[in-house]
């Protein structure tokens, strides 16, 4: 086994001194100075000591030896060399690594030129009581028509009846309109189907972090249903489109008859042109 030897220490009484060639056996080919010495093999006692000096039975076995010493000492100093680089890369690697959060496109920073209505809760019934949790409700529906512009809401989403229509909707209605205008000074107006309900009142809400205004009223379930009146073709010209609305009638000829009510919200404020929003609200009522 190798002992702990200082290769300073080695070298240190390494003193080479002129070689005696024999031609005999060749047994004292090379005489190294009296620290290292090899006789069959490497051997050790208290330093690297074989004989009184380097005396090797074969003069290339001491060469073979020294020279598997370089090249172990080189190899070491090569594969720490590498194992530094690779580390190195490593930690590269590492110190440029950046963790992003996902991208999203930003929204604008004004309010959209829109109106919105949805049933009190998102159901089409509800015995919800609780003016706490009707409020929560709503005034987190409100942050998600300031943060989306445009929702998915009843004037615009199609119900499970026909035309697109919501079955049996027995509740109140939460109208919304949004625009990217400051107003002031204003007055706003609810019709259905173009006759005023000085009965709701609509309340303007300032946005907290976008341009323009927010206006909201709660039309009462016994207040629309009153103002139903039968679909035309014109109601659906002007939820869909033409197109749509052409292949709607003829899908649905035989389907229960469906209801519908406009809603428009005007908005007159001095010195400024009328905001007029309008959207259509479908009903059907049946097994």
């Amino acid at each position: 086994m190798w002992q702990n030897i200082s290769t300073s220490n080695i070298w240190r009484e390494y003193k080479p001194r002129r070689a005696a060639t024999h031609g005999g056996s060749g047994t004292d080919a090379t005489h190294c100075g009296a620290a290292i010495h090899c006789g069959d093999a490497m051997h050790c006692g208290d330093a690297m000591h074989c004989g009184d000096a380097m005396h090797c039975g074969d003069a290339m076995h001491c060469v073979f030896i020294i020279t598997c010493f370089l090249i172990t000492a080189i190899t070491s100093c090569t594969n720490s060399k590498k194992k530094k680089e690779v580390q190195a890369g490593t930690n590269d690697t590492v110190s440029t690594l950046q963790v992003t959060a996902p991208t999203t496109t930003a929204a604008s920073d004004t309010l959209a030129e829109w109106i919105g209505a949805y049933q009190k809760m998102d159901e089409n019934y509800t015995e919800e009581k609780d003016t706490m949790v009707i409020n929560n409700w709503w005034r987190q529906k409100l942050v998600q028509v300031e943060r989306y512009g445009k929702p998915a809401n009843l004037f615009t989403s199609n119900g499970g009846g026909p035309h697109g229509s919501e079955w049996n909707p027995l509740n109140d209605l939460y109208i919304v309109i949004t625009t990217a205008q400051q107003v002031t000074g204003e007055n706003a107006t609810l019709a259905l189907n173009g006759k005023q309900v000085s009965s709701v009142k609509m309340i303007k809400v300032k946005p907290a972090s976008k341009t323009g205004t927010i206006w909201y009223g709660i039309l009462p379930h016994d207040t629309w249903t009153k103002a139903l009146r039968p679909t035309t073709k014109e109601d659906l010209t002007f939820m869909y489109g033409k197109e749509k609305a052409d292949s709607m009638g003829k899908q649905h000829s035989g389907a229960p008859v469906t209801e519908s009510v406009a809603i428009t919200v005007k908005i007159n404020a001095p010195g400024k042109q009328p905001i007029i929003q309008k959207g259509i609200f479908l009903a059907a009522f049946g097994e």
